[in-house]
This record gives C-alpha cells, sequence and structure tokens, in this order.
C-alpha cells in the first residue's frame, strides 16, 4: 500500500469515528469556528491546569475531512502546554500552504498529504483556527 493510500485511510478512520464529540461546560476557552462556503461548524472548549490542555471539547457538525482534522488535533493538543499548540497550528498552516511537512509529527502528515487540494483547505484549517481563537481568548458571542 502506497503512503498516500495509508494517509487516505487513516482520515477516513478518523472522520468515521472522530472520537469523543462533546463540549465541555463551562470551559475556561471556548471559540467557535464556521466555514461560510459549505456552512461547516464547530465549537472547541479548552480547560487548562498549568498551562496545559487538561480536556478537549469538541462540537462538529461538519465534513469528512473537517472531522477527521478535528480528531487528529484533539488527540495532538491533549495534555500538551497551549503556547505548544498554538506554534503547532502554525505549523501546520505552513505545511499545507507552503508544503514543509518534514518538521510536523507524524499525525498531521496525513492531513498534510493533501496540500494539493486547496480548495480543501479551510475544511482542515477550521479546527486550528478555532484553537487559535482560543489561545487568544476569544469566547463563543463575544
Amino acid at each position: 500500500m502506497q503512503l498516500d493510500q495509508l494517509y487516505r485511510a487513516a482520515i477516513l478512520e478518523h472522520a468515521r469515528d472522530p472520537g469523543n464529540q462533546q463540549g465541555l461546560e463551562h470551559p475556561q476557552l471556548e471559540a467557535e469556528a464556521v466555514n461560510h462556503l459549505c456552512g461547516d461548524k464547530l465549537v472547541l472548549g479548552l480547560d487548562l491546569e498549568e498551562g496545559k490542555i487538561s480536556r478537549v471539547g469538541l462540537q462538529v457538525r461538519a465534513c469528512a475531512l473537517t472531522c477527521a482534522s478535528a480528531s487528529i488535533m484533539r488527540a495532538a493538543i491533549q495534555d500538551q502546554p497551549l503556547t505548544q499548540v498554538v506554534q503547532l497550528g502554525e505549523a501546520f498552516r505552513h505545511g499545507l500552504e507552503v508544503g514543509d511537512n518534514m518538521e510536523q509529527p507524524e499525525a498531521l502528515k496525513p492531513l498534510l498529504a493533501l496540500k494539493p487540494q486547496g480548495g480543501r483547505h479551510k475544511c482542515l484549517l477550521l479546527p486550528w483556527q478555532a484553537l487559535a481563537d482560543c489561545a487568544a481568548g476569544v469566547k463563543h458571542g463575544e
């Protein structure tokens, strides 16, 4: 099996079973992200302990790529320092835009394999935008 096929399989697996799709009650940080072109919508809630993400809540109503990206992001950010995951999100965006995925974590490489599909970048980046908004202290409804 080729690497691209393995990556596609990983994305489909995350899309089929995106893990816990529950929000958090009264999260410390919360942000909503919407892709107005296709209607994808997600709400990300984070709780922090000593600067690290202790709980992640996600409510996602979106396409398979956004669901897969949110699932992969959740796994990548759990128990990590908030400042570090913001840098990870920026590196992921850079990897999609520029194609430099040499320094990317293995978990993100299936998503980066979709770099040639520029029309889907917004879907892939939607959860990461919510993460950046959370880190900036943007609260839902503000």
